[in-house]
């Protein structure tokens, strides 16, 4: 069947005449109004109606109040389309030219472009893109509501972060020739090359903020940056990349016996201490049982407790051949796919577990971005089966109640932590579910019944502390993260909803946060407070996570004050001298760590790379912000946060 091109052509709204958009019309003919703020207005960032009052020569209200003359000395310049909308156009091009090769292989689509090329319109000019915007919305008046929001997205060109923008543009058009800070900040991101995908949106917590602060910062004291030497994110991306677009197989193939109980011992060893996803005892009975050969749900289970336990294993049988040992895992996660259940179908308690540990396996390659999709999506199935809920009744505690609480508390820690670690909405809000915390003991006292036995009530020895309860402290910093999310970095719709207003609701928020992390800090189980000789392995690693999750969040609540000269955002206490000492701290974690030859988790490595922009900030700022600091110390500091990191990097 031949392709009629015209008759495609004339489908596609980018390629119909010119009679669609009228050259003359009422509307188009009118001159454009442009919102100007007199110079007063702009410097003391209100809002100005000089356009309304200069029309009728008078000056505007803020200026007859203030009895000054309103006066317009700073021409503003109208800012051209940004380049991460020229390179998202690109991108979409690039896509939509693969796709026409696929549809008509036998096309030569540069050959057809030319021979057509006087049927379509010339390309539009930077002065003309205004008023040719201004026609499609004139003439999608008519057309109905799709019409009105294509007229928005020629408005707004990058429609992903325009509910953010408000945040940042001027309401009287000061800074015009700045970027938003969305759109400053992906294009850190696309500068670094740890972007996923141009379409990729980071908020205003994405650690990348951080970064840019930080370049500037060193931009201005004029220090030359450093040769591009590579990373190991961008090393592993293009084979990562294809691997990850690979369908997955419709059998499976799992590690041989003598190497997956090994796999096993790992994954509960280094793993469930951190996010206790999977009951020990139960997974190992319906493993035993051959259930991993008849349920596929049970069997990706068995793959991602294969692919995280792979992440701690030097056999070569857990890499992909020609690798190595970047690719630990590997093997046994691509099999997974998409851990939906089929459509239609409520998700099964193994489906929950599968997107716990597939969101985790996530952060840990070049699609960290997914991972908050997984485990949000993860969230939204666990609500569907009312897992959010308290368990009504009085009878005897189930285990397998326990395990979807588990499962539901472990998607929420997950999804608060990615949500203000690459600036995205929480699934899910404290007043959304009613759970109580994970019951304080560990696996091996819960007994697995037999069919139709009692249960019989779990409990922990007296004197033996329960590796749950790193857990549970754990969430309780998440609830301190997600009240940070809500208020610190929300926009400033959720800000008037919630009636943040006034000069010093910051100050009062910030310091509610800060009281809040004290109490925590306080209330953290003696086998958990830090204690670099600690003996037991398990405790200590969980401690050090804790700690690591608790520097983390410290800075990250005061990150957005480090300098007082920013109008309102001004406090009373030195939130840079805060967030250094919590780097130090931290610093001094990651050396403890390495000294003992561990992996830590992925908080632990976050925190050592926010950790290690603040000190640098720190020096970097010292004359700027007055305050004194000891550049060789911090300096050593920095160096301790690199050098866990580089050790962290072949896995």
């Amino acid at each position: 069947m031949s392709t009629d091109w015209n008759d495609l052509g004339q489908s596609v709204p980018w390629a119909s005449s010119s009679s669609d958009f009228p050259a003359t019309s009422a509307s188009a003919s009118k001159k454009r109004r442009i919102q100007r703020a007199c110079d007063i207005c702009r410097r003391k960032k209100i809002r100005c109606d000089a356009t309304q009052k200069l029309s009728k020569g008078s000056r505007c209200s803020n200026c007859v109040t203030s009895g000054s003359k309103c006066t317009f000395s700073n021409e503003s310049t109208k800012r051209g389309p940004s380049q991460i909308y020229v390179d998202r156009l690109e991108h979409k091009l690039a896509n939509m030219e693969r796709l026409l090769r696929k549809l008509a292989l036998r096309v030569d689509i540069e050959a057809e472009l030319a021979q057509h090329a006087s049927e379509f319109p010339p390309f539009l000019s930077g002065h003309s893109l205004d008023s040719a915007a201004e026609r499609t919305a004139t003439s999608s008046n008519s057309s109905g509501s799709l019409g009105v929001l294509t007229a928005r997205r020629h408005n707004h060109p990058v429609t992903a972060l325009d509910h953010d923008e408000a945040e940042y543009d001027s309401t009287d058009g000061d800074d015009e020739d700045e970027e938003p800070l969305p759109q400053r900040i992906t294009k850190t991101f696309e500068e670094f090359n740890i972007i996923e995908t141009p379409t990729c949106f980071h908020g205003k917590s994405s650690g990348l903020g951080l970064f840019r602060a930080a370049t500037i910062l060193k931009k201005e004291q004029g220090i030359e940056p450093a040769p591009n030497r590579g990373a190991g994110t961008q090393d592993n991306s293009e084979w990562e990349r294809r691997l990850l677009a690979v369908p997955p197989p419709t059998s499976f193939t799992f590690p041989p016996d003598d190497l997956i109980r090994i796999l096993f011992d790992l994954f509960f060893l280094h793993f469930t201490p951190f996010l206790p996803v999977i009951h020990r005892p139960t997974f190992e009975a319906q493993f035993s049982s051959g259930r991993h050969l008849r349920d596929t749900s049970f069997a990706k289970c068995v793959l991602l407790v294969c692919a995280i336990g792979s992440r701690y294993c030097d056999d070569p049988r857990v890499y992909i051949e020609d690798i190595g040992p970047k690719s630990a895992g590997w093997p046994y996660f691509i099999q997974v796919g998409d851990p939906k259940p089929p459509a239609y179908t409520p998700a099964t308690l193994h489906d929950i577990q599968c997107h716990v540990m597939l969101s985790y396996f996530l952060q840990t390659t070049c699609a960290v971005g997914s991972a908050w999709s997984v485990a949000g999506y993860g969230i939204r199935l666990a609500q569907e089966r009312g897992m959010h809920r308290r368990k009504s009744g009085k009878g005897p505690i189930s285990l397998y109640d326990e395990q979807e609480k588990r499962a539901f508390w472990c998607l929420i820690a997950i999804d608060r932590y990615m949500s203000s670690s690459i600036g995205r909405p929480l699934a899910c809000q404290d007043e959304d579910f009613d759970l109580d915390f994970p019951i304080e003991v560990d696996d091996e006292y819960w007994s697995v019944p037999e069919e139709g036995a009692p249960i019989p009530t779990p409990h922990q020895p007296t004197g033996v502390p329960s590796k749950i309860s790193a857990f549970v402290a754990a969430l309780k910093l998440y609830q301190i993260m997600a009240l940070a999310v809500r208020t610190i970095y929300a926009i400033n719709k959720s800000k008037a909803l919630l009636g943040f207003a006034g000069e010093k609701w910051e100050q009062q928020i910030v310091s509610e946060l800060d009281s809040r992390m004290n109490k925590w800090i306080d209330a953290v189980p003696a086998h958990l407070k830090w204690d670099p000789n600690r003996q037991d392995e398990v405790h200590f690693t969980q401690s050090v996570n804790l700690y690591a999750v608790y520097y983390f969040l410290q800075i990250f609540i005061h990150r957005p004050f480090f300098y007082p000269d920013k109008g309102s955002n001004a406090l009373s206490f030195p939130s840079l001298s805060i967030a250094t000492n919590a780097a130090r701290s931290c610093s001094h974690l990651v050396e403890a760590l390495q000294a003992r030859g561990i992996q830590g988790t992925i908080p632990v490595s976050d925190s050592s790379i926010n950790s290690g922009v603040v000190l640098l900030m720190a020096v970097w700022g010292a004359r700027k912000t007055g305050v004194s600091v000891d550049s060789q110390s911090a300096m050593r500091d920095v160096s301790q946060c690199i050098s866990y990191l580089k050790w962290c990097e072949s896995r």
